[in-house]
């Protein structure tokens, strides 16, 4: 029953008697049976001749009830949401009592939820249920309780409201394996082309051509990537040109496992320790693969309950999980990842009212894991030196544990036949203290018949102050002993980075202060030593504020160079930014921004004012101009850019001016996908991707921002979130009024970049009103289902009014309707009537036709 049919029905009910809801403290339903009492007092009420004037024929609120309970009772495909988010489309049975609805479903769209199995809270009823086992919405409470489920026999959903204290963690971001779509073979890239010429006043004009693409190639669940680019220059009559190949390598991911595999040239992607580009294979934990409540570090909270209590955890105010607990000591474990560092607040509620509450400080940092989880990468093949040298055989291990009490474990190393490296370390969140990771590493190395070695340990510090706001970190390394290179120096010639020395420590500070409605504050240092006594150090202050909508930067930074003349740079900065609505304060002119800056040097100070803004649609154009003065060379400089963000590429132009030198230039950037329906070019392709056919419909598009290129028919929709659910909406608004669609929502999990065909059934033709009789003339009874036949698929219909009319959004020019209804002695009726539309009616307009409708037998 669709739903026009089921408003059409409620519409003519409610001209009639309220229908009463059916509500108690479980479940909620937002229609109810009319019983026979209330029927025949409602039929009371009313007199024949009342009913008649308002539905055009001999009826009763009996009938009325008929029609309505025929449309809702019955196998119905409804949404199943949990806690207002959907899951899935299941068919289920709508039952009647007699005095209320009640839906009937299969125990697994419970059972599949991510309930907590060690919560001793839960009831065995719900433990020994069987997923094929059949319950009833009012059996819900009883299973889960304080589980309270919402129907809507109108909208055709159920959703289960369950508590999210009966959760072991946050629902899980990651769609279920199984419905992970793999997409179609396709072949896809990015490109990106930029070209500029400078014009000298000494006559040395120069050009230069940069070109980089990235291309994917997708067959099954395997992976095909190529990464390179492309450079020329020429000065006067010299030229030089480069071509580089950085990846090309297969991949494949496997689900079971949550890791990826890759064969052929790539940098590698181990956790603890620092990649190496090589030529082989590597297989490692993909963490886009894993949930957010997976491996991300958090901590474990532990507790003691006088009774069976609820305990509450909040972070800066907000609940961030529930939990019931059973009386004694209580161990929460699974608090979801995506919190952030800050106090936890936790409330232990008593069952008699009394409250507890307590603050558990919480910091975290790059290298811890949750309790029990594990990350890891292997790879092995020979080292890419890219024509430096010979390429030695390489053989690279990563891996860390999360153990119990907030410790992580970890460890590495990287060997060929001339090089080992190896790290072991461990990270804790303390409480109060912050988090904190320590590292002992050792090199050895006899590249080239240079023999170095070296140890040393490194040691790293977080701490966040909710109370003040405060951010700090500290990092330190140390190395007590010999010449310390990792595998990239190592194998690097010595002079080619011109290193000044063995690294004998380096450490760095840094500080991130919020200040409320006096902006931020950050601040770093930064020092390291070598061995000839030769180092560097720098220290930098930034602070932003926004004052009367007027942002303000001020930046100080100093580097100083140990052993070098003249080997210190200072530089002051202020810069102010205006949003031009603020100026004016017109709202047309959100969006562009004026701003002028001064900066300081040891040489002089620089002046500059600038522009910049976007317009059109979604921000597609942008563009800055800027002037600037600088005293130190007494020299003047312009520059201005635009971008515009196409259908289907992306174009820029920039120009600069200098004391007599020019510069012009421009690039451009988009996609290119070749799939079995053809070739389509995109402003870019990152992501999942979505290849959505609209049949003779060019003006369909989607809603919500989804970043879609439009090609007739035809949109190509990219940055889609992987092994996620993807909701596809298309925008009704934007569809001419004589188009329809069956299905207006369309859900798609893109695997590993897929690119996924979903095709959506469409309707463009006449908008008719149709006034059907019987052979004798009369109108057919009210309430009569008519459909278009020939579109089972579709199921386009509707229902007659009082005077027999059937209005249709679109209809073909040709074709068939049919009506069923049933007869004063409940038996069913039905009947055909062929039609043919004016052609030269515009579709805007409504056609208004008559057509009889003759008895027929469908089963012949």
């Amino acid at each position: 029953m669709t739903p026009l049919r089921q408003r059409t029905l409620a519409i003519a009910l409610a001209a009639v008697f309220s229908a009463p809801l059916h509500a108690d403290d479980d479940v909620t339903v937002d229609a109810a049976p009319l019983t026979a009492e209330a029927a025949a007092e409602l039929d009371a009420a009313f007199d024949a001749a009342t009913l008649k004037s308002l539905f055009g024929r001999d009826v009763s609120i009996s009938d009325l009830q008929s029609h309505e309970s025929e449309s809702i009772v019955g196998s119905r495909a409804y949404d199943i949401l949990v806690n207002g988010r959907f899951v899935q489309r299941q068919v289920v049975t709508v039952e009647s009592t007699g005095t209320r609805y009640r839906v009937r479903f299969p125990a697994r769209l419970l059972a599949d939820l991510p309930f907590d199995e060690t919560n001793p809270d839960l009831p065995e009823a719900f433990r020994a249920l069987k997923p094929s086992t059949l319950v009833t919405t009012d059996q819900v409470s009883t299973l889960i309780p304080g589980t309270r489920v919402r129907v809507s026999t109108v909208e055709q959903s159920i959703d289960f409201l369950v508590p999210e204290s009966w959760f072991s963690a946050r629902r899980p971001t990651l769609a279920p394996v199984t419905s992970w779509d793999w997409g179609e073979p396709a072949l896809l890239a990015n490109y990106r082309l930029s070209a500029d010429r400078r014009f000298t006043s000494g006559g040395d004009d120069a050009d230069h051509f940069y070109g980089s693409f990235n291309t994917r190639a997708n067959f099954d669940r395997w992976r095909l990537i190529a990464d390179g680019s492309f450079s020329y220059d020429r000065t006067g009559q010299a030229s030089n040109n480069d071509t580089s190949l950085q990846n090309l390598y297969l991949t494949r991911i496997f689900p079971e496992t949550r890791s990826r595999l890759k064969a052929g040239n790539f940098t590698t992607s181990p956790f603890f320790s620092q990649g190496v580009t090589i030529r082989g294979a590597e297989l490692y934990v993909d963490t886009s693969l894993t949930a957010d409540d997976e491996l991300d570090f958090v901590p474990v909270v532990t507790g003691y309950a006088q009774t069976q209590a609820r305990v509450t955890v909040r972070r800066a105010g907000y609940v961030i999980y529930e939990r019931i607990v059973s009386p004694g000591a209580f161990t929460l474990q699974n608090l979801p990842a995506s919190i952030g560092s800050g106090d936890l607040e936790v409330t232990i509620t008593e069952a008699d009212g009394r409250e507890r509450v307590f603050v558990v400080p919480f910091t975290t940092n790059a290298k811890q894991l949750r309790t029990g989880k594990t990350r890891w990468s292997v790879a092995a093949g020979v080292l890419d030196r890219s024509g430096l040298g010979s390429d030695p055989a390489v053989l690279a291990l990563d891996a860390g544990y999360g153990l119990p009490f907030n410790t992580t474990i970890f460890g590495a190393n990287q060997t060929t036949p001339d090089y080992f490296n190896g790290l072991v370390g461990a990270a804790w969140m303390i409480p109060i203290v912050g988090s904190v990771d320590a590292q002992w590493r050792y090199a050895r190395s006899d590249v080239d018949d240079n023999h170095r070695n070296g140890r040393g340990w490194a040691l790293g510090w977080n701490r966040y102050v909710e109370a003040t706001g405060s951010y700090l970190s500290l990092q330190y390394e140390h190395y007590e002993a010999g010449d310390y290179r990792t595998i990239d120096e190592a194998y690097r010639p010595s002079d080619r980075y011109g290193l000044r020395g063995a690294l004998k420590s380096r450490w760095s500070l840094n500080l991130s202060q919020t200040m409320n409605k006096y902006g931020s504050l950050y601040a770093s240092m930064r020092r390291e030593e070598r061995e000839d006594n030769r180092g560097n150090s720098s220290y930098s202050v930034s602070w932003n504020t926004t004052v009367r909508g007027i942002g303000v930067n001020l930046s100080v930074q100093q580097t100083h160079y140990s052993g070098f003349e003249g080997g210190r740079d200072r530089t002051a900065a202020l810069q102010f930014t205006i949003p031009l609505d603020v100026l004016t304060g017109s709202a047309a002119h959100f969006g562009h921004t004026i701003g002028t800056g001064f900066v300081y040097t040891d040489d002089g100070v620089d002046t500059s004012v600038s522009a910049s803004g976007s317009a059109l649609e979604n921000g597609d154009f942008s563009y800055s101009l800027q002037a600037e003065h600088s005293q130190s060379g007494d020299a003047n400089r312009f520059s201005a850019s635009a971008d515009y963000r196409a259908n289907r590429v992306r174009a820029g132009l920039n120009v600069s001016a200098s004391d007599g030198n020019y510069a012009l230039g421009g690039s451009l950037s988009g996609g290119v996908a070749l799939l079995s329906q053809g070739l389509y070019l995109t402003r870019e392709l990152y992501g999942g991707h979505v290849v959505a056919h609209f049949p003779d419909v060019p003006e369909a598009v989607f809603k919500n921002g989804i970043d879609s290129t439009h090609a007739g028919e035809t949109s190509i929709v990219t940055h889609l979130n992987e092994y996620r659910v993807n909701d596809l909406t298309v925008d009704v608004d934007a569809l001419p009024l004589n188009v329809q669609l069956p299905v207006y929502l369309k859900r798609v999990v893109p695997a590993d970049g897929a690119v996924v065909s979903i095709p959506f059934e469409t309707l463009r033709g006449r908008r008719v009103l149709a006034s059907l009789t019987d052979a004798s003339g009369a109108p057919l009874p009210f309430g009569s289902t008519v459909m278009l036949e020939g579109r089972d698929a579709f199921a386009l219909e509707t229902v007659t009014d009082e005077e027999g009319r059937a209005y249709f959004g679109a209809l073909p020019l040709e074709g068939a309707l049919s009506a069923r209804w049933k007869d004063d002695g409940n038996r069913p009726q039905r009947c055909r009537a062929p039609y043919r539309l004016d052609s030269l009616t515009p579709d805007n307009k409504v056609q208004r036709i008559t057509l009889v409708c003759r008895p027929y037998d469908e089963t012949k």
